[in-house]
């Protein structure tokens, strides 16, 4: 009787903390997004129709997302409606697996609980859809989950293998360093690797298998030297001249790097409402030592790996602090769990409150939610029911990309476009663009090396002859901090640019603008003429 009264209250929490989860998410996945979560639904719907990654489109994280999004894109309606689902089931997930992690460790419903719940305010809601990042650390979670549970040794193995390696393919940097935290966590607080030698040796062999696998895959059905230079050569060139090689050791120190003297020097108030953030990690380190008589070697594992492995994680991504958490609930919980012989129930729902208060702030913020200037057009396109808000794309006129759509929709022949805005164009008509980078980033996805740009500039001609390209989508002449590098004079596109921008000049005309907006339509020339730049 006392079993299954225990297993109904489990059975209502986790339901609770799932119907939360996926209110919270829906909520800010409808309310608008932004270009980052529109890049793997671009990568889905590419699968989808056809692309191959590494031989017709390039990214420079993991494959997976993307493949992961074209299943969305299947069972939903439309690409919103893939959208919204994605983004719930990454939140949902995320809070089933740390709440089981803590029910694991405490053996506490309540502090279960309370990981979950702050977990659906501050996983992915805070970065409004579905993206890479999230995904991958939520295998991290899962190869973590399935290393502490109570099943046979060999699963535990396999399991946590394949995680980790899913992890890596999810975003790169996330898989290794949620791996490093592991195994560095394991060694400073079981005194031990996690397993043995015997079983360390079969992880590993399932984990590079996992990798050839896939790369494996790659190699046979696409172009593996691609795969390697995007994912792997031009990320590394990026980092190496725009991230410190320490950054992720200082954060484990100073979370998220925040500098009190440049928060309390710069009137950004958003920064400052983050300080009860930081001081969730602080107080979980000094939880970690003052409380050890008090705490299980488990608990002390369990609270280190997700404080050390959210912060390097989230340094490694170098994105807004709000939006890589991660692991914050968890923490939280397993901080409160550590005090609860000083705290009242009271005190601990107050915590939890405040938590959720600041979350539901931040969201606020993240998510404009005061903003009511969505284009009702788009409530018309396959972007539906998710809303496209100006303040979400600032540097474009929405009003032109609607007028681009209307001329665009209905129309036959393959599309390209150029700058992250002009996503929104394909993806509203559901027409997935052939242009070969899924999206623009100095040094990331356009090497900043002249000759390698030069070389870039010609697989792009190339792709739009290849699929017989008919319009070019063109938004680069709008205002978009991420290409003021290409934009330092008048005709900084050209100098930047110049065998892209002869080759439209040459192959295509002019035949709308709106607002800074082109479209090109392609002139049908003969003969060597065509394949040639001017």
């Amino acid at each position: 009787m006392i079993n299954i009264e225990i297993t109904k209250k489990r059975f209502v929490s986790l339901l609770v903390l799932i119907l939360i989860a996926t209110a919270i998410q829906t909520i800010s996945t409808v309310n608008g997004v932004y270009e980052d979560p529109l890049m793997d639904y671009q990568a889905g719907l590419r699968h989808l129709q056809g692309q191959v990654l590494y031989r017709d489109f390039y990214l420079p994280h993991g494959p997976f997302g993307g493949l992961l999004f074209a299943f969305f894109l299947l069972v939903t309606p439309t690409g919103g409606f893939a959208l919204i689902l994605a983004s719930v089931t990454l939140n949902v997930l995320a809070v089933i697996l740390i709440w089981k992690i803590l029910l694991i460790t405490t053996n506490s419903l309540r502090y279960a609980f309370y990981g979950g719940l702050v977990t659906a305010f501050w996983y992915q809601v805070q970065m409004g859809g579905f993206y890479h990042h999230h995904l991958s650390y939520l295998f991290v979670l899962g190869a973590f989950l399935a290393a502490i549970c109570n099943i046979s040794q060999c699963a535990r193995i396999i399991i946590s293998a394949i995680c980790f390696s899913l992890a890596f393919h999810s975003h790169q940097n996330i898989g290794l360093w949620g791996l490093a935290a592991f195994i560095i966590v394991s060694a400073l607080f079981r005194g031990r690797l996690f397993f043995s030698v015997k079983e360390l040796l079969s992880f590993s062999g399932i984990y590079i298998t996992s990798h050839l696998i896939i790369i494996g895959s790659i190699c046979l059905f696409s172009d593996i030297n691609n795969y390697f230079y995007y994912t792997f050569h031009i990320p590394m060139k990026w980092a190496s001249v725009n991230r410190h090689f320490f950054h992720p050791f200082i954060s484990l120190l100073v979370p998220y790097s925040i500098n009190p003297v440049t928060a309390f020097s710069t009137p950004y108030f958003g920064q400052l409402l983050f300080y009860p953030i930081v001081a969730v990690f602080y107080i979980a380190y000094l939880s970690i030592l003052i409380k050890r008589k008090s705490l299980t070697k488990g608990n002390r594992f369990i609270i280190a790996f997700m404080a050390l492995s959210t912060l390097w994680c989230s340094a490694v991504v170098s994105r807004s602090f709000t939006e890589v958490t991660f692991a914050l609930g968890g923490i939280l919980a397993m901080t409160l769990f550590s005090w609860r012989d000083k705290l009242s129930y009271k005190l601990e729902y107050t915590i939890i409150s405040f938590y959720i208060i600041l979350g539901v702030i931040f969201l606020g913020d993240n998510r404009h939610f005061f903003d009511n200037s969505e284009v009702k057009y788009f409530r018309s396109t396959d972007l539906f029911p998710v809303k496209i808000k100006q303040s979400d794309f600032p540097h474009i006129n929405l009003n032109a990309v609607s007028d681009v759509i209307e001329y665009l929709k209905g129309r036959s022949g393959n599309i390209a476009v150029i700058d992250d805005n002009g996503m929104l164009i394909s993806l509203a008509i559901r027409k997935a663009p052939l242009n070969p980078t899924l999206y623009y980033d100095q040094g990331l996805t356009v090497p900043s090396d002249t000759s390698e740009r030069e070389k870039w500039q010609y697989d792009f001609i190339e792709k739009l002859e290849q699929h017989e390209v008919h319009f070019f989508v063109n938004t680069l002449p709008a205002t978009n901090m991420q290409f003021r590098w290409w934009f330092e004079d008048r005709d900084g596109q050209s100098k930047t640019l110049p065998l892209l921008v002869d080759y439209i000049e040459t192959h295509y005309s002019l035949v709308c603008e709106k607002e800074g907006i082109m479209v090109y339509k392609r002139i049908h020339l003969s003969g060597q003429e065509a394949l040639t730049p001017k």
